[in-house]
C-alpha cells in the first residue's frame, strides 16, 4: 500500500488520467475556497483573496510548464517518451498539495502568517500565541511533508515514463524542477 502512496504509475492511464483531472479540479476548487494560490511548481501561499479563475490558472500553468519542460529532458533520455505519460505524472504528483489549502480555513494561514511577518520589524509589539506556534510549525512539517512526497511522485513518475536508469538522468531531473519552478513563477507573475 505504502509503495502504491509513492509510485501509483504502475496503473493504466485510463485510469490515472481522469483521476488527475478530477484532483485538479479539486485542487483549484479548494485553493479558491481557501483562498491558496499554487503559483508554482512546488508552492502554495495563503492570500486574501483568490478567484476560481485564479486558482485553476495557477495550477494549469505550473502543471503545464513542468510537463512540457520534463518531457523535453525525457526526449532527451529516451526518444520514446510520451507526453501523455508526463502530463499524467505532474497531475498526479500534484495531489498532495491539494490538502495544503485546508489550513486556511477562515484565513488562518493568512493572518497568522502575517502576523509572524510583522515580528521581524525590532518595534513590533505583537507576539504570537502559543496555539499559533504550534498551528504554525504543524503546518510548516505537513507541508515539508507534502513537497516531498510530491517530489517523490514527480522523480518515479519521471523515471518510469523516461525509462531512466543513470545518476545524470537524476540530475537532469532536478535541473528541470528547478527550471520549471522559476519559468512557471515568472509566467504567473507576468500573466497576473
Amino acid at each position: 500500500m505504502i509503495k502504491k502512496l509513492f509510485n501509483p504509475f504502475h496503473f493504466s492511464e485510463k485510469k490515472l488520467l481522469p483521476f488527475g483531472i478530477v484532483t485538479l479540479l479539486i485542487g483549484a476548487y479548494l485553493g479558491f475556497a481557501y483562498n491558496s494560490r499554487f503559483d508554482g511548481v512546488i508552492d502554495l501561499h495563503y492570500t486574501e483573496k483568490v478567484s476560481l479563475f485564479q486558482s485553476f490558472f495557477d495550477l494549469l500553468i505550473a502543471i503545464t510548464t513542468v510537463s512540457l519542460i520534463l518531457y523535453l529532458l525525457g526526449l532527451f533520455i529516451n526518444k520514446k517518451t510520451r507526453m501523455v505519460d508526463l502530463f499524467i505524472v505532474v497531475l498526479i504528483s500534484k495531489v498532495p498539495f491539494y490538502l495544503l489549502p485546508l489550513f486556511n480555513i477562515g484565513n488562518k494561514m493568512y493572518e497568522v502568517s502575517n502576523k509572524t511577518l510583522t515580528l521581524i520589524n525590532p518595534k513590533s509589539d505583537l507576539k504570537l500565541l502559543p496555539n499559533e506556534i504550534l498551528f504554525l510549525i504543524l503546518s510548516t512539517i505537513i507541508s515539508l511533508l507534502a513537497m516531498i512526497w510530491s517530489i517523490i511522485l514527480l522523480y518515479n513518475g519521471f523515471k518510469t515514463a523516461t525509462n531512466s536508469k543513470e545518476i545524470k538522468h537524476s540530475i537532469l531531473f532536478v535541473i528541470g524542477l528547478l527550471l520549471s519552478e522559476i519559468v512557471s513563477k515568472i509566467i504567473i507573475h507576468f500573466l497576473n
